[in-house]
């Protein structure tokens, strides 16, 4: 916990931020308690024109304010996400807040990045897909030559570990001499290198 990693880590368990369940469950407190307080008044002015008691208009008041308060809201959303808890559970979903149900009901796409953790960590070039005007092996080719083993970077190693595997590719970035090359940059988000081959 002294590294920045584990300060980063203790700073976001400590992060206080109402989730959209809490910011709805408030939402219809205030509602019901708005309506409540009309309710009230409209029936005190009501009573006090039929000539009723005081303490009577305050008594039916006060029953009136706390029968309108959803005092077990929370208790009964509570209980219906932890039933959810519990479906999640059986599926091997583990739930840490309760509240983080709500939140992953609301999502349409869900983006993660978690190699390592549900995969071998072992990155490998799956389908290759090229664009009109090239082929599947002039892909791998190119990017056999904007990739360096030396470099130790995991995609170039998958990059050239498939070429091993492809006929012929490996053989063919033999006939090419490499002028420049730029590493990857994460600005420009891609590798270059200025290779000159037979055909110049």
């Amino acid at each position: 916990m002294n590294t920045y990693f584990g300060k980063t880590t203790e700073l976001v368990e400590e992060a206080e931020t109402k989730s959209h369940f809490q910011k709805a469950i408030v939402k219809i407190g205030d509602y019901l308690i708005a309506i409540a307080a009309i309710l009230v008044t409209i029936t005190s002015l009501v009573s006090l024109f039929r000539g009723q008691e005081i303490l009577e208009i305050l008594q039916f008041g006060l029953v009136l304010t706390v029968a309108a308060i959803p005092a077990a809201l929370p208790a009964v959303l509570s209980v219906s996400m932890a039933v959810g808890a519990e479906a999640l559970a059986k599926k091997e979903a583990i739930v840490s807040k309760l509240v983080a149900i709500e939140e992953l009901a609301g999502v349409d796409i869900l983006c993660a990045d978690k190699t390592g953790t549900i995969t071998k960590n072992e990155l490998t070039v799956g389908q290759i897909k090229a664009l009109r005007g090239f082929g599947e092996r002039e892909i791998l080719l190119y990017a056999a030559l904007a990739s360096r083993a030396e470099d130790k970077d995991p995609i170039d190693d998958a990059i050239i570990k498939k070429t091993r595997t492809t006929n012929g590719i490996l053989q063919s970035t033999l006939f090419y001499k490499i002028l420049s090359f730029k590493p990857f940059d994460p600005v420009s988000k891609r590798t270059e290198a200025t290779c000159e081959g037979s055909d110049g």
